[in-house]
């Protein structure tokens, strides 16, 4: 299953489509499948806080919180083999 990324984009005063990814870090060479959603009545500083809200209740619902990294892959390396049992 793929990765969601969410964020915004706009339409620059020379007509050219920006995307806004200063929050993610892609190797340069990435490639995107893209669904453009017009929002005519789009506010910024609340689509932030709804992210930051469904970011922050992640966190809180997060069972690897207290684990280490280690501990993670170790975890999800099992869950695959038991997947192919």
């Amino acid at each position: 299953m793929p990765v969601i990324y969410e964020t915004t984009a706009e339409i620059d005063a020379d007509g050219k489509f920006r995307i806004n990814l200063e929050d993610f870090s892609f190797e340069k060479g990435t490639q995107f499948s893209v669904r453009l959603i017009p929002q005519f009545a789009f506010d910024s500083q609340m689509f932030k806080r709804n992210m930051q809200n469904f970011i922050d209740e992640c966190a809180k619902n997060n069972p690897y919180k207290n684990m280490t990294k280690d501990e993670i892959l170790a975890e999800l390396r099992h869950q695959r083999e038991k997947l192919y049992e």
